[in-house]
C-alpha cells in the first residue's frame, strides 16, 4: 500500500495538537485542508484516526499505534533532508574540472589557486585529455566542467564563451635564411609544414583566412603531430613551417628571442581585409547536472576572469 508523504506529515503532525486549526497554523494551511487530508488518509488506511471531543481531536488506539510506528521514522527522514540540503548547499567536496589542449591548460591552471584559495574547503579535481575523451567524460557527468572547442551540443550542453583561439604561421629563421619567407599562396605551396593533427585544420583555417580558398591538397608535408609543443619544437629546428596559436606563437617566440619569427602573409592593400583565423573555446557544463553550491562556485570563480588569459 502507497500513502501519499504529505499526509502522513501533516497527521504527525496533528497528533500533537488538540485542534485541526493548531495543527493548520503548524502546516501553513487552512483547518478544512488539515480535515481534509485526514479524512482522505483515514479513507486509503481504512481505519478511522481521529475522534471529535468537544471542540478537539484526540487519537483514536489505531491512531496511536500508527502515530507510535512511524514518527522515529520521520524524524530520520527529516534528518536525512537536511542532511542532503546542507550537502547541496556546501562550498565543500569535489568538482571535477577538464579540457584538452595547450589553451585548455594555461586556461584553467590560471585559475585554479584562486579558486582553491577562496574555497578551502573544496577539492578541485583537474583532467587533461584528448578532446574526444574530454567530451565523453563531460557528457556521462564524469567532470563537472570542462573547456571545450568549436562546435558542441547544445542540446546537452550550456556554453559560455571565453577565448577565441587565433592562429598564425612561424617558423625558424635558420629554415628561412634557407628556404625563403614566403608571402604568395604558391610560395607557401612550395613550403614544407609541421602539421598538428591528421587533415591539418589550423592550416586549412589559417590557409582560408589569408587566401580565401582551401589549401592545396599536395599540401607538403614534413611531419605531423598531436602536441603543439612538439610541433613547436620541430619548427624550431628547422623542420618547416608550423600553424599555432597566436598566444603561444607570442610566448614561444618572446621566449626563443630571434630564433623563431610569425611569417604571416602581408596585406595586400587596403580594402582587402584579412580575416583572422579563430576557433571559440567555451566553458561547458551539462544542463541536466545539479546546481550544487561547490559546483556553482567553481564554475563563477572560472567565468570571472574569462577576459583574462
Amino acid at each position: 500500500m502507497s500513502v501519499d508523504y504529505h499526509l502522513l506529515q501533516t497527521f504527525i503532525i496533528a497528533a500533537e495538537q488538540p485542534t485541526f486549526a493548531q495543527t493548520a497554523k503548524r502546516c501553513g494551511l487552512t483547518a478544512s485542508a488539515v480535515s481534509q487530508q485526514i479524512r482522505t488518509l483515514e479513507a486509503r488506511l481504512g481505519v478511522p484516526l481521529f475522534e471529535r471531543v468537544r471542540r478537539q481531536v484526540r487519537l483514536t488506539p489505531q491512531g496511536k499505534a500508527l502515530s507510535h510506528a512511524i514518527r522515529s521514522n520521520f524524524q530520520q527522514i527529516d534528518r536525512a533532508l537536511e542532511v542532503l540540503r546542507e550537502d547541496h548547499r556546501a562550498l565543500s567536496g569535489r568538482v571535477h574540472v577538464g579540457g584538452s589542449g595547450p589553451f585548455a591548460r594555461r586556461w584553467v591552471q590560471a585559475r585554479i589557486a584562486p579558486v582553491a584559495q577562496r574555497h578551502p574547503d573544496l577539492e578541485i579535481v583537474v583532467t587533461f585529455d584528448t578532446a574526444e575523451v574530454i567530451d565523453r567524460k563531460l557528457e556521462d557527468g564524469r567532470l563537472d566542467l570542462a573547456v571545450v572547442f568549436g562546435e558542441q551540443n547544445t542540446s546537452l550542453l550550456n556554453l559560455e564563451l571565453i577565448h577565441y583561439d587565433r592562429f598564425t604561421a612561424i617558423a625558424s629563421t635558420t629554415y628561412l635564411n634557407e628556404h625563403g619567407t614566403p608571402k604568395t599562396p604558391s610560395e607557401f605551396a612550395a613550403h614544407r609544414f609541421v602539421l598538428h593533427d591528421v587533415g591539418h585544420p589550423y592550416v586549412t583555417m589559417w590557409w582560408k583566412a589569408h587566401f580565401r580558398r582551401s589549401p592545396p591538397k599536395t599540401l607538403r608535408a614534413a611531419c605531423c603531430v598531436d602536441h603543439f609543443d612538439v610541433l613547436i619544437e620541430l619548427v624550431r629546428q628547422g623542420l618547416g613551417v608550423g600553424i599555432v596559436p597566436l598566444w603561444l606563437a607570442d610566448e614561444v617566440i618572446a621566449s626563443a628571442g630571434d630564433s623563431l619569427k610569425r611569417i604571416d602573409p602581408p596585406r595586400r592593400g587596403k580594402k582587402i581585409r584579412v580575416l583572422f583565423p579563430k576557433k571559440p573555446a567555451y566553458l561547458a557544463w551539462r544542463k541536466q547536472a545539479v546546481e550544487t553550491g561547490r559546483f556553482a562556485a567553481v564554475r563563477d570563480a572560472l567565468l570571472a576572469e574569462r577576459g583574462s588569459s
